[in-house]
């Protein structure tokens, strides 16, 4: 079962409930005679709204320990402390803004983001950022950056 942008969840009565845009939900399914709990966690619209709100905090507590960020540009890797350090100083200057933020895709594996970032430094460049999750959090990045302005 996967969560992205809509879901389907389907009981043993045939009823469908439609859940479209939600950051959590839990679930109870019936297997072998027990009810398991189930909890599904769609990340990108928190991760938006923080970003929004410049709420650090918020956006931080999605990272996974053991997070990586791979930076194909000059081939080197940073850890989560490094990276989330990054990002405060971005949140904290007035020049970081994001635009057309938007989510390609997520499920339990995996989100992929699109986004045009202008930075601190007066370069704008529009981002695809793939994440890998572990544990319901961000595990690891990927991005794609061009240029653009």
């Amino acid at each position: 079962l996967y969560l992205t942008r809509t879901i389907y969840l389907y009981t043993s009565l045939n009823l469908k409930f439609n859940i479209t845009e939600t950051s959590y939900v839990i679930i109870f399914l019936k297997i072998n005679y027990n009810y398991e709990r189930v909890e599904l966690m769609n990340i990108f619209p928190a991760l938006k709204e923080a970003t929004a709100n410049r709420d650090f905090d918020k956006f931080s507590s999605y990272f996974h320990d053991e997070y990586t960020f791979v930076r194909h540009q000059s081939g080197t890797t940073m850890n989560r402390e490094e990276t989330l350090g990054m990002i405060k100083g971005f949140l904290a200057s007035d020049s970081f803004t994001i635009e057309q933020h938007r989510c390609v895709y997520e499920n339990e594996d995996i989100l992929v983001e699109h986004m045009v970032i202008a930075f601190p430094d007066n370069t704008k460049e529009a981002v695809l950022a793939a994440y890998t999750k572990k544990d319901n959090k961000l595990y690891k990045c990927e991005t794609g950056a061009t240029k653009i302005g």
